[in-house]
Parts: C-alpha cells; structure tokens; sequence
C-alpha cells in the first residue's frame, strides 16, 4: 500500500514529543520509502505530514530532493562561508560547510539504500580520491559487496575501514554485521568463539560511538544468541531497541529466543502471547 499513512502515526508521535518545538522553526521533513508508480509516488514527505496534522504549514521533502540537493553541493567549485559577529551570536554556534568527501559518502549511503549500488559505487570511490583512506567510503564499499555477494571482497574492504578508524558507529555495524554473516564459516568451536566474540567487540563500539543507535542495539543483543554468551546481557539490548523500533517482529524472535537460551521459559512465552 501506499507509504503516506503507515508513517503519518510516526510523525503525530514526534510532534507529540516536540511539544516544546515552535512548528514555524521546523523547516522540512525527511522520509525515505521505496515505492512502486502511479498515485504510490505522491510525495512521500508532504502527504504524511497532512495526515498527521495539524501543523500543515511545515514542507515536506522527498528523498529525490535531498539527492539532487546533495548533488548540486558536491560539484559546486566553491563552498559559501558566512560571517557573523561574535556579539549577535545567540549563546553557542557553530556554523560550517560539509566537506566533499562527506557529501560523497552521504550520497553513496542514499543511493544504496535507493538500491542504485553503481551509482553509489562512484560516490564512495569519489570520496576515497579526496581522502585516500575515508573509513565511511571504505565501510560504504564492503556494504555494497556484502550485498553483491562477494564476502572476500567485503571482508578485506572491511577490514581496512576499521583500521582508517571511524568516527561513526555505522562502519562498526557494518562490520559486526558482517562478521556474524559468515559465523559459519568457523572451523572448530574455538574459532567460532573467537568470532562471536569479535562480533561482539565490533558491536559494543558502535553503541559506545551512537547509544541512540537502535539497530546496533538490535544486533549486539541478536549476537549473544552465539557462542558462549550471557543471553541475560542480550534482552536488555534488545529491549531498549525494540522501544524504539516497535513494529520489527524479527526483534521480538530474537528476544523470545533469547529468554529460551537463558531457560527463562515464562518470559519467552509471555513474548510470544
């Protein structure tokens, strides 16, 4: 069906949390949906926000628009500077342009999820001309061979990302996500630990970079399903993630099996009622 009204709830909900929020302050909403033709691609950032209500002043922006406007940035020859006297500074600010090697790796992660891989291939090739070793761009290339089917491939691009040093959570995710893809490559039991442990460890920084993170949490919490692991560590994690993710059934698979590993029947069977 169409996207508009599954996600006019989720917007209610944050106006609901933005109580203190001025409408007028906010500029624009960003919502991302892959969809099909015809009435499906009414905007997908300006119908929900109609339905959600009554703040109907407030545009919505697409997600094709936050490409092109993300394009037209990165081939500009000159980036703008303003300058603002220190006393009409209203408190703390800060005002600075976003470098281009940024913007390339913001447009490969879009166009990636646009699932135009090519496309995003350029960018983050683009962005690893400008800084050689950029682990976003680096992250971004191991995600899209993970996708293609090509674990050597992204193993060794994942690897260099992680040695670049992120300084987001997401090439972490990445990472661990990864590693716990190929769990079953192990050849003994030792190994398999090793791995599950390492997951863990990839996992655990990209929390400590992001707490907010919900699908690292997610993740982390599904990785101590594996190995010798303390599943109790695992339910809080996921927990916290499923707050905020509340419509993700695979987060409540993970959870119910979780409580079943901990030999924590009632709690399983409570989850699945």
């Amino acid at each position: 069906g169409r996207p508009d009204a599954p996600a006019a709830p989720g917007l209610r909900g944050v106006g609901e949390r933005a109580a203190g929020v001025d409408p007028a302050q906010i500029e624009g909403v960003i919502l991302g949906h892959a969809n099909g033709a015809g009435e499906e691609t009414r905007s997908g950032g300006r119908m929900p926000v109609l339905l959600a209500g009554p703040r109907r002043s407030i545009p919505g922006v697409r997600v094709t628009r936050l490409e092109r406007e993300l394009t037209e940035y990165v081939r500009r020859e000159e980036y703008p500077v303003a300058t603002v006297p220190v006393e009409e500074l209203p408190g703390h600010a800060e005002i600075w342009t976003l470098p281009p090697a940024e913007v390339h790796v913001h447009l490969g992660d879009l166009l990636t999820r646009l699932g135009r891989p090519s496309e995003a291939r350029g960018h983050f090739h683009d962005a690893l001309e400008l800084e050689p070793r950029h682990p976003e761009a680096l992250s971004g290339l191991a995600f899209l061979e993970d996708l293609t089917g090509s674990p050597g491939e992204a193993a060794v691009l994942h690897r260099e990302a992680i040695e670049a040093g992120p300084r987001t959570a997401l090439p972490w995710l990445r990472y661990g996500r990864h590693l716990l893809s190929r769990r079953n490559d192990a050849k003994s039991p030792a190994q398999a630990e090793r791995l599950a442990e390492e997951v863990r460890a990839a996992l655990a920084r990209a929390v400590a970079l992001d707490p907010d993170f919900a699908e690292a949490r997610a993740v982390l919490g599904q990785a101590h399903l594996f190995g010798d692991a303390d599943p109790r560590r695992g339910v809080p994690l996921l927990e916290q993630a499923l707050e905020a993710l509340p419509l993700r059934m695979d987060l409540v698979f993970h959870l119910v099996q979780l409580h079943i590993k901990a030999h924590d029947i009632p709690r399983a069977r409570a989850r699945i009622e």
